[in-house]
């Protein structure tokens, strides 16, 4: 009895949103072995708060994985009992039905909808433990296809993943094959195959419901237990080639399966590579449906960094390291691997790698040369469905219909429940020839399968559509059907115009469902890296729903990426307002303010975020990243430690803390940190340059040069690493080596802002003004509302003593930000240039008001009264100065200088001894010297002093006057 109250009790709710319980763990798993919850439930602790699904408690996730992989507990007579037991209830139309059917018979009686009691709901949800998870399309009504479940094993000598003869697999209607596959001896080979699909029916029903899925209701990739179990070789291989059979039909529902496979290979023995590596490519298959939040970003990176790390060189490593970038929308960075390990003779023939290489060149708008690739790709490995429909999309972009319609026909002979395949034979067979019966077939063929494919597909499938019938002269119909192209993508003018053209009423649409469509959309956009589509969705969605943070959220980021700073910042305040507790738009503003200098507003940002979110590892970092750029370096170590126990491999914040460490001069640790970062993802690129800047303090400039370049050789088309190349050979004042690496950059990406400012540097450091001035102009085009580029530009200007221009470009910049550091002080200097001391020694105070911890203002300051002949002034602002800047020996110097011109002897000679303690061989320090023995009469004194200055500084501008001074004082 004791042990019973000690029991975790669960309220459950099923999906109609009824609430049962309590129940203890054993009844929940009980039910769930009597085939009464279906998975699709959500469950939370009696004392908790947090409804989660049933499929994702840990406690019972065992039970569902047997459940669905043990074939030995899917008997066929508690089949048949569950057909009979079984209440389906169809409250909406039913979507397998052909649409040409469903809107011809439109104009007759709607279909009456059966009244239920909720009781009979309940009941009906919670008796279809199989028959409501296996997906429509593998549950019709048609005859079998003769060749159902044909299944051809790779040859035993070419087991290798991506260099065997692969599988054939056809899925066709399982209406009659299930039952015969469960009560049949005959065919184990069919029986296997259909116990897995019923398998993963249900793994993927716990997911969702295809047929009544929401844009926005999606599910997570499977994470995986890694067993410690030693299988046999051939169990290992028979899995491998059932996950490939899957993953060759390229549709949503065979990456699921094959999925399913791999997890379910690997929580036996973990240590299978070539699983590891399968999986990685399934996942990136599967990432466009998945939520993409922290729990799928944890589970994608733990099966690249732990299969990268065993097999760092080989094929399954790369297949890892590749699908994490494209997943993540970085082709350039992919672009460079997949060319570097083709480049090695083991990988020159690998089919995977040169159909991602394939891909990477249709992203670049390089489509003849993608389907040449693809073709290599299709003499290697023929059934490989992806590629023929890839390489008919390529053929698309190049105008070559006849060759893209020949490619989806060879695809459909091999799977013709390819769905994808189907709406996109339509769409050509309506736009390029003008076979509408055939486009109609096609898209009827499509409808009646229900499996997920792409959106945008999808949507111009529906145009098309429509437009067939407007040309058929059924109005009706098309507005139906563009109806539901709008409904899906609402910011597509052609297909809002079309609508409203048909008769359409935009208040008809559901707004939820836009917002997701739209949300959805932009998504894709960004990923694709076409921020200036997806800020637009965002945006759209975003007015249909004030109240949708993250609409806001997200066009802030698409803003960012096109330069459009203050835009971006704008639209974050506008998610901040709409939902304060939102508060990855707090954390994103203050990230932002604080890299245009606004710490203030950035702290209050963040303190806005801490309302909402106190304990959040995301808050403490953003802390820790506005400390790191104030300069309080052991102040953001402390946040960002404390975020890293929260989160330990945010491999960001390992990154900033390796910065910190750095600017500390505590290289150990700052190198500790940074090797950790690359552990989590060794593509980062940031993690790679803070890494080899830390390289160049321990090592040397030459070492670092050469590890950087090396990383360059291996992503050839990440940008961030030629920058960074640029950065070292700038401040080593190699400016011919840094030119080149910045104008590759710019070549490569002539919007990258921080290529054109570097190019002007390094053009500026040879003198070559005028094109140093046009690079500055150039970055600072790309962000009108940025002034870096003009603070640099008058900065040449000061230097090419064209102080009238310099001061009006700093004016430019304190009117787009008054923020920006010291900008004050350089058009104090402009001004001193010009011999306007009074509106120098007012911008030097503007620039002490602004950034009151630094000496500048100090310092210029000084020089304006040394000017003045105000000495008294002058020295109490180098005072100033050095309570701030105490490590400076000129400063002291300078400082001693305006002492003796006060008459101060003493404190003078104070001055210039701290000075020769910081810097002995100091030049200036012999020559203030000088001055002051001469002050006392000391004139042998005073003329050693001057020799011993021009001996240390034989190239001095002074020379002259201070040889003559010798002179005279011999």
């Amino acid at each position: 009895m004791a042990h019973e109250k000690k029991m975790t009790q669960w309220m459950l709710m099923l999906p109609t949103g009824r609430l049962l319980g309590p129940y203890s763990t054993p009844d929940i798993i009980k039910m769930l072995q009597d085939n009464l919850l279906s998975g699709q439930e959500k469950i939370k602790k009696v004392s908790g708060d947090k409804w989660v699904p049933l499929s994702d408690g840990p406690e019972f996730f065992e039970t569902l994985m047997k459940l669905a992989l043990d074939s030995k507990e899917v008997r066929s007579d508690a089949l048949n009992k569950l057909e009979q037991e079984t209440v389906i209830i169809n409250l909406n139309q039913n979507q397998n039905k052909n649409l040409k059917n469903q809107i011809d018979n439109s104009n007759g009686d709607q279909e009456k909808t059966q009244v239920v009691t909720q009781e009979q709901k309940d009941k009906a949800l919670l008796g279809q433990r199989f028959l409501t998870q296996i997906p429509r399309h593998l549950m019709n009504n048609q005859e079998a296809d003769k060749n159902t479940l044909e299944l051809q094993a790779p040859k035993a000598d070419e087991a290798d993943l991506g260099q065997a003869e692969p599988m054939t697999l056809d899925l066709a209607d399982l209406v009659t094959s299930e039952k015969k596959a469960l009560s049949s001896s005959k065919n184990d080979n069919k029986k296997g195959i259909a116990l897995l699909l019923i398998s993963v029916a249900v793994i993927i029903g716990l997911w969702f419901q295809i047929e009544d899925e929401s844009p926005t209701d999606r599910g997570h990739l499977m994470s995986v237990q890694f067993g410690k179990k030693v299988i046999s070789d051939d169990e290992q291989k028979k899995a491998i080639d059932k996950a490939m059979a899957y993953y060759q039909l390229d549709t949503f529902e065979s990456y699921w399966a094959s999925q399913v496979e791999l997890v379910s290979l690997l929580a036996k023995s973990g240590k299978s590579i070539k699983a590891r590596g399968l999986l990685c490519l399934v996942y990136r298959e599967l990432w466009p449906y998945v939520t993409q939040d922290s729990q799928d970003r944890n589970i994608f990176n733990q099966i690249v960094m732990s299969t990268k790390s065993a097999d760092p060189v080989g094929e399954y490593g790369a297949y890892c390291e590749l699908s994490k970038l494209m997943a993540n929308g970085r082709y350039n960075e992919a672009r460079g691997v997949v060319d570097y390990y083709l480049n090695l003779p083991e990988h020159t023939k690998n089919p995977i790698l040169i159909s991602i290489k394939a891909e990477i060149l249709g992203k670049s708008l390089e489509y003849d040369h993608s389907i040449l690739f693809f073709d290599t790709v299709k003499n290697i490995w023929p059934h490989w469905i992806k590629i023929y429909f890839m390489k008919s999309q390529m053929a698309l972009q190049s105008s070559l219909s006849e060759l893209a319609l020949s490619e989806l026909n060879d695809l459909l002979k091999l799977n013709p429940k390819h769905k994808a395949a189907l709406l996109q034979k339509g769409i050509i067979e309506a736009k390029f020839f003008k076979n509408y019966d055939q486009a109609i077939d096609s898209f009827t063929k499509a409808n009646q399968i229900n499996s997920k494919t792409s959106e945008t597909l999808l949507v111009k499938s529906y145009q098309v559509q429509a437009e067939i019938y407007m040309a058929k002269n059924n109005p009706e119909l098309a507005k139906k059907l563009i109806k539901m192209a709008y409904e899906k993508q609402p910011n597509n003018n052609e297909i809002k115009k079309m609508y409203l053209d048909l008769g359409g009423n935009l208040a008809d649409v559901k707004k939820q469902s836009q917002q997701s469509e739209l949300v959805h959309l932009g998504d894709q956009y960004s990923n694709l890296g076409d921020h200036l589509a997806a800020q637009a969705e965002f945006k759209a969605a975003f007015e249909l729903d004030p109240k949708n943070a993250e609409a806001a959220y997200k066009a802030a980021k698409s803003l960012w990426a096109l330069s459009q700073s203050k835009e971006a910042i704008e639209w974050l305040k506008k998610a901040q307002k709409s939902d304060p507790k939102y508060i990855e738009a707090s954390l994103l503003l203050a990230d932002y303010l604080s890299q245009r200098y606004d710490f203030s507003g950035a702290l209050n940002s963040l303190n806005t975020a801490a309302k909402a979110s106190p304990q959040s590892s995301e808050l403490l970092k953003g802390y820790g990243i506005i400390e790191f750029r104030r300069g309080n370096l052991k102040l953001a170590v402390s946040f960002l430690q404390r975020s890293l126990k929260l989160y330990e491999n945010d491999d960001s914040a390992l990154i900033l803390v390796a910065k910190c460490f750095t600017g500390l001069g505590e290289f150990e640790k700052a190198q500790s940190s940074v090797v950790k970062a690359l552990e989590i993802d060794p593509t980062n690129p940031e993690a790679i340059v803070t890494y080899t800047k830390n390289l160049v303090q321990y090592k040397g400039v030459d070492a670092g040069i050469g590890y950087l370049k090396e990383q360059v050789k291996k992503y050839s088309y990440t940008v961030e690493l030629r920058l960074a190349l640029g950065e070292i050979y700038l401040s080593t004042e190699r400016y011919s080596e840094a030119e080149k690496s910045y104008f590759q950059v710019t070549e490569f990406n002539p919007k990258s802002k921080s290529a054109w400012i570097g190019l002007g540097k390094s053009q500026q450091g040879q003198l070559k003004f005028d094109q140093a001035i046009r690079s500055f102009i150039e970055a600072s085009i790309i962000d009108p509302s940025d002034p870096e580029g003009v603070f640099y530009l008058a900065k040449l200007y000061n230097e090419m003593g064209q102080y009238k221009k310099a001061l009006s470009h700093y004016e430019q910049v304190i009117s787009l930000n008054p923020l920006f550091p010291s900008v004050y002080y350089q058009a104090g200097l402009s001004a001193m240039g010009m011999g306007d001391l009074k509106k120098a020694l007012s911008l030097a105070l503007s620039e002490r008001k602004a950034n009151p911890n630094l000496a500048d203002s100090f310092l210029l300051a000084a020089e304006i009264y040394d000017k003045n002949s105000d000495f008294a002034q002058c020295a109490k602002e180098y005072q100033g100065a050095v309570r701030l800047r105490p490590q400076g020996a000129l400063i002291y110097v300078k400082m001693g200088r305006c002492y003796r011109m006060a008459g101060n002897i003493d404190i003078a000679e104070n001055m210039l001894t701290i000075a020769a303690s910081q810097e002995s061989g100091l030049p200036d320090i012999f020559k203030e010297q000088g001055a002051i023995f001469e002050f006392r009469s000391d004139r042998a004194a005073a003329a050693a002093s001057y020799e011993k200055y021009l001996l240390l500084s034989p190239n001095a501008t002074d020379r002259k006057q201070v040889e003559d001074r010798i002179l005279q004082l011999k």
